[in-house]
């Protein structure tokens, strides 16, 4: 996130945080009751109008959509309704009849988007990557934003967790490497997916004496993280390094991809069991050691999940057949 954009909304978070801690408390302070309509007016004015006028103003001349206003306003509706009482809450009933025009607006305009998405998502071919035909599609839709890199990953996250191990291997022109055999990342990732749920078991059953609502937030996420580590581990198996034409295909399961053009590399070497650090390097490696190198001419932007992102000259990495990998490089950077 760029410096004018993080000013942008900090302008707006800071106001926000304010009004919606001021209100919270005078709601449930004691002077409250002497003034109760009066009150509820302004805490009703306050959340449901200012905050999302200060939130437009913040982004009118960025490249944020305006149409981000409409979950602000909803959110801030929420949180009136949570804070103000039930039996004052007349000035918020007037504020809902307004609101439903615009539910329906950003529900006619959601499934519009998404009908948008799935067209060119189909328009793209079938036995082609999943993961990288999303991210094409939720960019041309949405933008080049955090946004759709979000739902890239979690869109992938259930798509290779829940259909992984049906999934047909996309059919590619160039070579395909595979890396992830020699690191053992099958019998890790079972190790691991063992170890979550005997953990998840047992602390569920310990919390939910204390805390039924926590036990339950807890057990969510560990369920989503068993999700997330074998949708990991079937993109590994599923989406491989290409060497195709002009290009370098770099997939590593869900967590990083980049396309290296063979112009921009410099050279590719092996390396031993040492870790790299800087920020010059990018560890692509997707459990173990290293056992690759690849030197680029210029800086380029290597993408991970959840819209991070590295700008770097050295990739390393961990191929399962490094020695022919280095051959099939070689020899395109040799034409």
């Amino acid at each position: 996130m760029n410096r004018t954009l993080s000013k942008t909304l900090l302008i707006f978070f800071i106001p926000a945080f304010c009004i919606l801690l001021i209100s919270y408390l005078i709601s449930t302070s004691s002077i409250y009751s002497t003034q109760a309509d009066l009150f509820s007016m302004a805490l009703t004015i306050d959340l449901c109008v200012v905050i999302p006028v200060i939130y437009f103003l913040s982004i009118h001349k960025t490249r944020i959509s305006k149409v981000t206003v409409i979950p602000v306003i909803l959110l801030s509706y929420l949180w009136a309704g949570f804070i103000i009482p039930s039996n004052n809450q007349s000035y918020l009933q007037t504020i809902k009849w307004v609101f439903i025009p615009i539910e329906f607006f950003a529900a006619a305009y959601l499934i519009y988007k998404v009908r948008l998405v799935i067209n060119h998502f189909r328009s793209l071919g079938k036995n082609v990557d999943f993961l990288e035909c999303m991210s094409q599609s939720l960019y041309k839709v949405f933008g080049e934003n955090k946004a759709a890199d979000i739902m890239t990953t979690e869109l992938s996250v259930f798509y290779y967790g829940f259909g992984g191990w049906w999934i047909r291997k996309e059919q590619v022109n160039g070579k395909a490497f595979s890396y992830h055999k020699d690191c053992g990342y099958p019998l890790i990732a079972a190790v691991f997916f063992f170890l979550i749920i005997l953990e998840t078991v047992s602390l569920h059953l310990l919390i939910v004496q204390w805390n039924f609502t926590i036990a339950m937030i807890l057990l969510a996420i560990s369920v989503y993280g068993l999700i997330f580590l074998m949708a990991d581990l079937n993109a590994a198996r599923k989406r491989p390094i290409l060497v195709d034409g002009d290009k370098l295909d770099i997939r590593i399961g869900l967590r990083w991809r980049a396309t290296v053009p063979f112009e921009n590399i410099q050279s590719v070497e092996l390396v031993g069991d040492k870790e790299y650090k800087g920020k010059e390097y990018a560890n692509l490696t997707l459990a173990g050691t290293c056992n690759l190198m690849i030197h680029l001419e210029q800086k380029m932007k290597v993408k991970g999940f959840y819209g991070i992102s590295k700008k770097v000259n050295k990739l390393i990495l961990s191929v399962d057949s490094k020695q022919e990998f280095i051959q099939v490089v070689n020899q395109k950077l040799t034409k």
